[in-house]
């Protein structure tokens, strides 16, 4: 941490233990406002530019019949995104957020111009087989992920949101969360957009046969400098470019909110990569996906703060990353214009917490 960011910092938490309030009271959130003062060198920020970035792309082990929908309803929802018609569209207009969304991988891209055009291929390998992308292919969609960020950059950026879209990502981040932490296949597979309850276990046994195909040992877990293996061979397209966006962002001193499962299994591979990435990732929300819990735990580990929001959440899109925007709102607001104890004429809260 340089001297401006631990500078920040500290203000940020004096400002925070000044306002008339219960020390802490604001919990997470507050931590939270701390670390963006941090990332950006200054407690006089704002978050009025937002852009919720939703990378496209399909997944081979779809052949494996692990979702109830081909690659077909990618390229719908794509479409929906770029018309601003689609869930997080809607979500993204109440938090003063617009949408951005790129193909970096589908097999059935619609001719829409307002998509960014970024594929690395038409959808990658199926993972129960082997690798999902070549070694080219995986720093292509790295280097898509980090070009979309430094564009949206260019554009006027404070806070970013990442999200995804892609039928069969969960069976893939599951997968990618598997090989991390060493999770049992059958406690970490969950139902994604719906498969029915009687599918989970076909499902789960995908998610052992692609560690295997790929050589990770079950319920072993990884070294750091596997970490691109991992998301090499079991990831997609949509999975690598969103860490190549959040590790970018670190160097633009952005922050961005990661949404669930999907989110938080490329989140933890990219700072598995480059650790120094912490600095600027929020977490949003703790998924209902089953690896959900061990994701999240792992992630505010390295990060340090923990996701603000439990509500069962499993929308994806970036959604979850969307209603933070207004918990922060609240939060911002009560940080800049919040009364202090010496306003009031009262005597500070003492911090019993450090005794």
């Amino acid at each position: 941490m340089t001297a401006d960011e631990a500078s920040a910092y500290q203000a940020a938490l004096s400002r925070w233990a000044s306002i008339a309030h219960p020390l802490g009271g604001l919990g997470t959130l507050e931590k939270t406002v701390a670390r963006i003062a941090r990332l950006k060198r200054t407690t006089d920020f704002r978050l009025d530019s937002r852009t919720v970035i939703v990378m496209c792309a399909d997944n081979g082990v779809v052949a494996e019949g692990v979702s109830q929908s081909g690659p077909e309803t990618t390229a719908v929802i794509a479409r929906a995104l770029a018309a601003g018609t689609s869930s997080v569209c809607l979500l993204a207009r109440a938090a003063r957020a617009r949408v951005v969304a790129a193909d970096v991988g589908m097999a059935h891209p619609p001719d829409t111009p307002s998509l960014i055009a970024s594929s690395v291929a038409r959808g990658t390998q199926n993972i129960a087989e082997g690798p999902a992308m070549t070694e080219s292919q995986f720093d292509r969609a790295l280097k898509a992920g980090a070009d979309i960020m430094i564009g949206i950059a260019q554009q006027g950026c404070d806070i970013a949101c990442l999200g995804e879209m892609g039928i069969g990502n969960t069976t893939t981040a599951a997968a990618v969360a598997c090989a991390l932490l060493g999770l049992d296949p059958d406690r970490a597979t969950g139902p994604g957009a719906g498969l029915p309850h009687g599918m989970l276990a076909h499902k789960a046994e995908t998610v052992r046969r692609a560690l295997k195909a790929n050589g990770f040992a079950i319920g072993r877990g990884i070294e750091s400098w596997e970490a691109a293996r991992v998301l090499r061979c079991l990831g997609g397209f949509d999975l690598v470019a969103m860490a190549g966006a959040a590790i970018e962002a670190r160097r633009l001193r952005i922050p961005v909110v990661v949404d669930g499962a999907v989110g938080q299994a490329s989140a933890l591979a990219a700072l598995l990569i480059a650790p120094e990435t912490a600095d600027a990732v929020i977490l949003s929300h703790r998924s209902s996906e089953p690896a959900g819990k061990a994701l999240s735990d792992a992630l505010a580990r390295r990060v340090g703060v923990a996701p603000a929001i439990c509500a069962d959440m499993h929308l994806g899109e970036g959604a979850g990353a969307v209603c933070l925007l207004g918990l922060l709102d609240a939060a911002l607001e009560l940080f800049a214009h919040g009364a202090t104890f010496a306003d009031l004429d009262m005597e500070a809260y003492k911090d019993h917490r450090l005794c």
